[in-house]
């Protein structure tokens, strides 16, 4: 009885081996509980299934050979033929088994790519004065003035914004996040400061900062980031804005828009 094993096969079982391995080097295997199973059950089927498919794939190409030059071969070569398969299976074995631990080491305190797919962002505008010792331009209020809607890849409307050369300092309002699981909130600003001033803006929660930013003298226009991480219980969020100089001539702190990115994770 002739047995074959053919090309598509052969090539059918490579797709599968590449794909799962590719899983393994993408996503934190930790990472796979969202799929309501315990991590280290999982990790074990995952190694389980790559190590079956490797071990398929590089028997069939030993098996094949033999068949097709099974005649030819002596035995002691249709031995080497069948020492190298199991050779070779055992090598991919222990490189995907590596794969598994390396991602486990060293992601283990960090974000894996899973949980960045997860992640969703809602993003806040300031909503309300609470002091206003700056000027603003443009605008009645001085949230109004800074309140542009628009995100870190656009420039915002730059002919209403709050300013000052004093040492003095303004303070807005933002809407309390009301999503569950928050990881991060981060708050973009875009802003500019002329040669002799700086700008200190600072992230609070209750009255107590989180996050600070600093602008140093003779910033071009642009957005910037600080972030809050881990921020646990959220309360009344606001942001502070404090203008200092140095010994020369008086310059501008400027601000044109700032706005609260919150990150959270729908799923946990």
């Amino acid at each position: 009885m002739k047995i074959s094993i053919s090309r598509s096969g052969i090539t059918l079982l490579t797709i599968v081996s590449i794909w799962l391995a590719s899983i393994m080097v993408l996503f934190h295997p930790t990472d796979l509980y969202d799929l309501a199973f315990p991590p280290k059950p999982i990790r074990v089927i995952f190694l389980v299934i790559m190590a079956c498919n490797a071990s398929a794939f590089s028997m069939a190409l030993g098996i094949r050979h033999l068949l097709q030059k099974g005649s030819e071969l002596k035995e002691n070569q249709k031995m080497d033929w069948l020492k190298r398969g199991i050779i070779l299976s055992f090598l991919i074995v222990l490189s995907t088994s590596l794969v598994s631990v390396y991602a486990l080491v060293y992601e283990e305190d960090t974000e894996s790519m899973t949980q960045t797919i997860l992640n969703a962002n809602n993003f806040y505008d300031p909503n309300s004065d609470i002091l206003t010792d700056w000027n603003v331009n443009g605008s009645d209020t001085h949230f109004g003035a800074i309140d542009d809607g628009v995100r870190n890849t656009s420039i915002p409307l730059l002919t209403d914004y709050i300013y000052t050369s004093l040492k003095k300092v303004d303070e807005i309002g933002f809407p309390t996040p009301n999503e569950s699981n928050i990881e991060t909130i981060i708050l973009w600003v875009y802003s500019s400061t002329g040669s002799n001033a700086k700008t200190t803006i600072n992230l609070k929660n209750e009255g107590i900062t989180q996050a600070t930013l600093t602008i140093n003298p003779g910033s071009p226009q642009g957005w910037r980031s600080t972030v809050w991480e881990n921020p646990g219980s959220i309360g009344t969020i606001t942001v502070e804005f404090i203008h200092d100089k140095g010994e020369g001539a008086p310059t501008n702190s400027n601000v044109y828009a700032a706005y609260l990115e919150v990150i959270f994770n729908p799923y946990s």
